[in-house]
């Protein structure tokens, strides 16, 4: 289904008519049955998609705008259109699946402007007529967002829907008091940041360069240029566009003056090819002074042809350290189906660009399929978790209302608690993507950037050695950049039902005269409940300082002890699990954010007994801490960073092979070989049965097991087994018994059962029940495996 309609659906029935079958059929469609109710309560919960998240009819729902580039010149497709209506569409079944709002279903409208201003505005309109929305999610384009509250603003505020927007400048949305952003605000958040880098670094006489009617780079220069503690500008120039591209006679004279005028910093308001035309002139003219872009420095050093640059390029991010991974979105791929994750970054082949060169590959394959982990793609799944968040959101602001609020009550109290419970600095919600809290005044969201910089002469991008985050009283503060690593060396005793495992690393961090291991904490750490301690040994190797042996600014230790892991037991044995060491500032008043060096760098060889290396990579959080004044009953939060280095082992399952697929296999084959038994010796037949059904029994009691809620594979494999050998002795009773046998043809169709289907069914089964956690060829694998290990050789 693809909208929202208002009201319920009525449910059909239909009376049901009695039939009288044969007994003999009956039976048969009797375990028929049972086969298909044990099939389907094993197998694994489908996937919410749009049609589980979009009822047929819906008293409440939200609305979602999207944007699909449909232009024929695009290089790549952007995904983040459908991996928005994936995740939000699987979060609606969520909140709809533990009960809606308040026992009311809730669904989703997803309204699509392909970039065209008017159908954004009609998108708008469409959505205010509804009388059932709740929320409005979305909309990105500046330029259309203005043409939006330039045609229907006073409608948008008259409505009082709340409307979560993803609008980056909050002047566009400001008299509308029911408009919020989840991006950040430059105004409140990218010029304040900036400004203090400048005041840092002692810049003194800064320059700008801009695109003439540029929204956001209007609103970077003039930020700069009215706040009252930044230098003051000695060049600002803004150049504008002639087909898309800045004009090369405006941009020399513009960078002669910046020259002219010993600038000895240079903001750059512009991203992408117009940057990277800026970036190559500034090359070419021998420009010496550091440089500042707000987004993309990588790209535009590409773009740009450029390898290096004399001086550091700084830049800022929100999407983490380099060579870090968000943990809640990572955390969300891995419990998912990757192939199904993939939405961005795919070509288009008939793009223009392709031939003309403006169009350049991300990869040395041109002709690469993307994966789950391409950048391109995780853009799409930012966004798409994002989306999800805010319907997220809406949903756990109404946990409060009241169970009969009418839709306009229950667009009064999302305000209500968007002013409150999710204001900066008394609440944020939790969400898969982030934490969410709103600023007060600008109702944009809180996040403070991150400072990323390019030394000079380097092509590496890395955190800058200091970062900032927000107090409460809104002034920032300066935190530490940790440039450190864990070396993992072996991983033991690992522990599925205490959900625990020892590990020994070697943990090294530059030494920059303040970063000591007992700064850190290491989050996941087993405690000890009789010294409520963390048994942690903690060796150095070197101090830092001089070495013959060890890199000056380095100081090494090894550390070894008991972590606790969350596992997801659901393929059990055949599992994949994820097991992390996870550090966070010991002290309140000693934060700090991890960089890792380059996933290329990293060390692979991990000794893991019973265990084999699938992936590794460091994961970023930013927790909170909540607190509330009993004083004065003011609710407050106080955030810091995590780190987190995590490898992806996958369980070996030759030893589970050996142990019950082959024992289980051989005791399917002997009571199925039992049949061709005479039927004279029907207690033989019955004894070999009824004993491979105990045999199987006892094996499951024997192995060892995990603490699962849910049925594991393994688990499925035992029911399976239990259910083929059943269905054996069911079917060899039919064949001696003596009414039964009277039934003409019973006979010859118990036997066709019993000698085809049945093995058919089997071997069906295993199939399906392998494929839930392997592909075919790890099933190849390990079953070779196994019998070579069984044969000895």
């Amino acid at each position: 289904m693809s909208g929202m309609v208002s009201g319920f659906a009525p449910s059909g029935s239909s009376a049901g008519r009695r039939s009288h079958l044969p007994r003999a059929p009956l039976l048969l469609v009797g375990a028929g049955a049972l086969f298909a109710c044990l099939s389907a309560w094993l197998a694994p919960p489908p996937a919410a998609g749009a049609d589980q998240a979009e009822a047929a009819t819906i008293p409440l729902g939200v609305t979602v705008f999207t944007s699909t580039n449909t232009r024929p010149d695009r290089c790549y497709e952007s995904g983040a259109p459908r991996a928005i209506r994936h995740f939000v569409s699987q979060e609606i079944a969520r909140i709809n699946e533990r009960g809606g709002l308040g026992g009311r279903v809730l669904g989703v409208q997803f309204l699509d402007d392909n970039l065209d201003p008017e159908k954004t505005i009609a998108n708008v309109r469409q959505a205010l007529a509804n009388k059932n929305t709740i929320a409005m999610i979305g909309m990105s384009s500046l330029a259309r967002a203005a043409d939006v509250f330039k045609a229907v603003g006073e409608e948008i505020g008259d409505s009082g829907i709340p409307f979560l927007s993803d609008i980056g400048l909050s002047g566009a949305f400001g008299k509308q008091t029911n408009v919020y952003s989840m991006r950040i605000s430059q105004e409140d958040e990218r010029i304040p940041v900036l400004t203090r880098l400048l005041k840092d670094l002692k810049v003194a006489r800064p320059a700008f360069i801009g695109i003439r009617g540029n929204l956001n780079s209007d609103t970077l220069d003039d930020g700069i240029a009215e706040t009252s503690d930044a230098p003051r500008l000695v060049a600002d120039h803004r150049i504008a566009l002639a087909d898309r591209r800045l004009d090369a006679g405006t941009l020399a004279a513009a960078i002669d003056d910046i020259k002219r005028q010993q600038a000895d910093f240079i903001v750059v308001g512009a991203g992408g090819r117009l940057a990277a035309d800026i970036l190559a002139r500034l090359a070419e003219e021998s420009v010496k002074v550091p440089l500042f872009f707000s987004f993309g420095v990588n790209r535009i050093f590409q773009l740009a042809g450029i390898v290096s640059y004399p001086s550091p390029v700084y830049q800022l991010a929100w999407d983490g350290p380099p060579d870090s991974f968000n943990a809640r979105l990572r955390e969300r791929i891995l419990r998912s189906n990757p192939e199904r994750l993939i939405f961005g970054g795919i070509r288009n082949p008939s793009a223009p660009g392709w031939k003309t060169g403006d169009c350049r590959p991300d990869d040395e394959e041109a002709d690469a399929v993307p994966g789950v982990f391409d950048t391109r793609n995780l853009f799409a799944l930012s966004l798409g978790t994002q989306y999800a968040d805010m319907v997220a959101l809406i949903a756990d602001s109404l946990k409060t209302s009241r169970p009969d609020a009418n839709p306009d009550q229950l667009r009064r109290h999302i305000l209500a608690e968007l002013k409150s419970s999710y204001a900066v600095g008394s609440g944020a919600f939790r969400g898969q993507f982030d934490n969410w809290s709103f600023r007060r005044t600008s109702r944009t969201a809180s996040r403070t950037p991150l400072i990323l910089h390019r030394p000079a002469e380097s092509d590496v991008v890395r955190l800058a050695p200091t970062q900032y985050v927000r107090l409460r009283s809104d002034e920032l503060r300066p935190i530490r950049t940790l440039y450190l690593d864990i070396d993992l060396i072996r991983l033991f005793r690992i522990d599925d039902n205490e959900k625990s495992f020892f590990a020994e690393f070697y943990l090294s961090m530059v030494d920059d005269g303040v970063s000591d291991i007992e700064h850190i904490e290491f989050a996941n750490a087993f405690l000890d409940p009789e010294t409520k301690d963390q048994p942690l040994s903690v060796r150095r190797i070197h101090a830092g300082g001089p070495s013959d042996t060890y890199p000056e600014a380095l100081k090494l230790y090894r550390i070894a002890g008991k972590f606790m892991f969350e596992p997801d037991f659901a393929r059990y044995p055949f599992d994949t699990q994820k097991f992390t060491i996870e550090i966070q500032p010991k002290y309140g008043d000693a934060p700090f954010i991890i960089q890792p060096p380059p996933a290329k760098l990293r060390d692979r060889n991990v000794d893991a007994d019973g265990w084999m290396w699938s992936d590794q990579y460091v994961g970023y959080d930013e927790d909170f801490i909540p607190i509330i004044d009993a004083r004065t009953d003011q609710k407050a939060i106080v955030p810091f960073y995590k780190g987190s280095f995590s490898w992806i082992m996958q369980r070996a399952a030759t030893d589970y092979y050996l142990r019950v697929v082959i024992p289980l296999l051989f005791i399917l084959i002997v009571a199925y070989l039992s049949i061709f038994i005479p039927r004279v010796n029907f207690e033989a037949i019955i004894t070999i049965q009824v004993t491979a059904l105990l045999s199987a029994v006892a094996l499951y009691l024997a192995i060892p097991k995990v603490a699962s809620e849910a049925a594991t594979i393994s688990d499925k494999i035992f029911l399976f087994d239990y259910m083929a050998v059943s269905l054996m002795i069911g079917l060899s009773i039919i064949r001696v018994n003596p009414w039964l046998s009277k039934i003409p043809g019973i006979g010859a169709m118990v036997a066709v059962v019993h000698i085809v289907a049945l093995p058919v069914i089997v071997l069906a089964m295993a199939a399906y029940t392998l494929g839930l956690a392997l592909t075919p060829e790890q099933s190849f694998t390990a079953v070779r495996e196994a019998l070579l290990e069984l044969l000895g050789g």
